[in-house]
């Protein structure tokens, strides 16, 4: 991500400058609140290892040094985390201005890496890890974990809580939730992250529904926190609670909204996208693929349960001269006439599709050689029926040939389609305008 680099450098100077504090006696710079917790200096040089790890894991072609800083931060914080006076003992040895640390304790003053400042580094230092092995979801789990402790003592601090933040001072914190959020923009394009940072409307929406869930429990408890604290009315915080409880119910409901608009919009191009495979856009019969299939469909059907199944192919007469004189216009006019004709004239169950130019087809499941050769001549007579205004060339009047077919017993689609076809030609042949009728027999001749 190109944010990772500039974040992980920020940290970097300040924990520099945090360094600087302990070599010129500038307490300011690693305590910043007058008398609160310190960044210890292995605080501050663990920062600086996971500096030069996220920044050097950024670059493909050195992760293998931004591997070996990681494991360096990761042991000083394992060194913290181990029980007994060995450990105590090792940890102080490899602490710098040593002096300036026992001069602070003796003070009374708080100066040490916390049991949560070790936790979030370490995990922060096993996100890098994670991604310079390439485990893209496991190193992002880690670096969202890493971030719950700065979280919580940024609570703690403002709701003047002193053990939510420990011995975590606010420049640690300063350091951890950008490190955590530099680790895990490491694989942004990747696993989990690549939802939330899409630049689309799903990942912008739970982009704010992130920034709204945090800021406005955190900002409201702090005023409810803060007047229970002057006026003593803990029934307030039942108000707090109503609160948070309705603030998710509309964030939900916002998001549930937004989301079907989204989900609506995609039906709807998924059934757009559906119809331009399916559909044929000139007359809105099948088109020739989507025929096939239902045939293939109905055909597999029909022999599964020993019913009838016919097939009526048809063609306009003399399609050509009528392109010829009025031109394609009114060559359009006529197909998706016939093709209306013929839809409204046919059962629900039957299935029309066109299968290009002047050529249509017709599926009647449960139909057998009279009933398909009763419905042929129906829809000739449709067909001849139709009037078109006359123009130069033609006196209107148009005509179709039909040829029909049964589905015979063990027969394929591919017979009983070459049958139709056969049965239409010989119509054409035999002078149009007229139904011509394939029988089982003449297949096998």
């Amino acid at each position: 991500m190109v944010t990772t680099k500039p974040v992980a450098m920020t940290v970097g100077v300040l924990a520099a400058l945090g360094a600087c504090g302990y070599a010129f006696s500038l307490p300011q710079l690693y305590r910043p609140i007058a008398g609160g917790p310190a960044s210890h200096p292995l605080t501050v040089a663990t920062a600086l290892f996971l500096v030069f790890a996220i920044v050097e894991s950024w670059r493909s072609r050195h992760r293998q040094r931004g591997a070996w800083a990681a494991v360096a931060a990761l042991l000083i914080c394992g060194l913290r985390l181990l029980p007994g006076e060995t450990a105590s003992l090792a940890f102080g040895y490899l602490t710098p201005f040593q002096a300036v640390v026992t001069h602070d304790r003796e003070m009374g003053l708080s100066n040490g890496m916390g049991l949560n400042t070790a936790m979030m580094f370490m995990l922060i230092a096993l996100a890098v890890l994670f991604y310079c092995r390439r485990w893209m979801r496991m190193s992002q789990i880690a670096a969202f974990i890493s971030l719950a402790f700065p979280m919580v003592s940024i609570t703690g601090y403002a709701y003047s809580l002193p053990r939510f933040y420990g011995q975590m001072s606010m420049m640690t914190i300063v350091f951890g939730l950008p490190l955590g959020l530099a680790a895990a923009s490491l694989s942004a394009n990747r696993a989990l992250l690549k939802a939330i940072l899409s630049p689309h409307i799903a990942g912008r929406v739970a982009r704010i529904q992130i920034v709204l869930g945090y800021l406005f429990p955190f900002l409201s408890g702090f005023l409810v926190v803060k007047a229970i604290h002057d006026s003593g009315e803990t029934d307030l915080f039942g108000v707090f609670v109503v609160t948070i409880g309705w603030f998710i119910i509309l964030l939900v409901t916002i998001s549930s909204v937004i989301h079907e608009r989204i989900d609506h919009a995609r039906r709807m191009h998924e059934r757009t996208l559906t119809l331009n495979a399916t559909q044929d856009p000139l007359t809105g019969l099948f088109n020739r693929r989507k025929f096939d299939l239902c045939l293939e469909a109905e055909l597999m059907r029909s022999q599964r349960d020993s019913t009838a199944v016919s097939l009526i192919m048809i063609d306009v007469d003399h399609f050509k001269r009528v392109n010829d004189t009025g031109g394609h216009p009114m060559g359009d006019l006529v197909l998706k006439t016939v093709a209306t004709a013929v839809k409204q004239h046919i059962r629900a169950t039957d299935i029309a599709g066109r299968l290009g130019g002047e050529e249509f087809a017709v599926l009647l499941p449960g139909t057998d050689r009279d009933g398909v050769a009763y419905v042929a001549e129906s829809l000739r007579r449709i067909v001849e029926s139709l009037r078109f205004s006359p123009w130069p060339g033609h006196n209107g009047m148009i005509t179709a040939s039909f040829g029909s077919a049964t589905l015979c017993q063990d027969e394929a689609p591919s017979d009983l389609l070459r049958r139709a076809d056969e049965a239409l030609y010989a119509a054409k042949t035999g002078g149009r305008n007229r139904v011509s009728v394939s029988e089982c027999n003449v297949a096998a001749a």
